[in-house]
């Protein structure tokens, strides 16, 4: 072979190598993306059943306790959909209703309003009791781990590290 053939040869060649090294970077800064997406929505999803264990163990909840729920849960319109956003806005409202009704039920039993504040606050929480199932299924679709996806990364890996050990090997997850 002449130089000039070699050349070009060589040329191709580390070009196409250039271009797998920046296919296997771009996927990845992807899927470092898609994990840090995945941090901040389950943080989002832990502060709402945080505050449904709060309430599910003491039956009430505090202005601390709340602010400390909205302070974690101001992102989630832009991590999830606005189905996600109003429903951590109703939690948050539904959890000052029980505030106020819990603060008039223990401080005022002469007050006017106390049959109704003990009723609000005997509904909140029921609510509160039903928002466990009610929750996985409102974050469920932006926090599920598709095995299609596990499967994709396995079929990325290099050809010599797909080897199938021998023997019989349990499934790591």
């Amino acid at each position: 072979m002449d130089t000039q053939t070699i050349l070009a040869t060589a040329g191709v060649v580390v070009a196409a190598a250039a271009a797998v090294i920046a296919w296997r970077q771009w996927q990845t800064n992807h899927n470092q993306f898609r994990f840090a997406l995945f941090q901040r929505r389950i943080g989002v999803y832990d502060a709402v059943m945080e505050l449904a264990a709060i309430i599910a163990k003491k039956g009430a909840v505090n202005m601390e306790e709340l602010r400390d729920y909205a302070r974690k849960t101001r992102e989630a319109s832009f991590i999830f959909d606005d189905k996600v956003q109003d429903y951590c806005d109703e939690l948050y409202k539904k959890g000052v209703t029980l505030m106020v009704a819990h603060q008039v039920v223990e401080t005022a039993p002469n007050a006017p309003s106390y049959e109704q504040m003990a009723k609000s606050q005997g509904d909140v929480l029921i609510w509160f009791s039903e928002q466990l199932d009610i929750a996985k299924s409102h974050f469920k679709p932006f926090l599920r781990i598709r095995e299609g996806a596990l499967v994709r990364l396995w079929q990325r890996r290099p050809r010599m590290a797909r080897k199938k050990p021998k023997g019989k090997v349990e499934p790591i997850w």
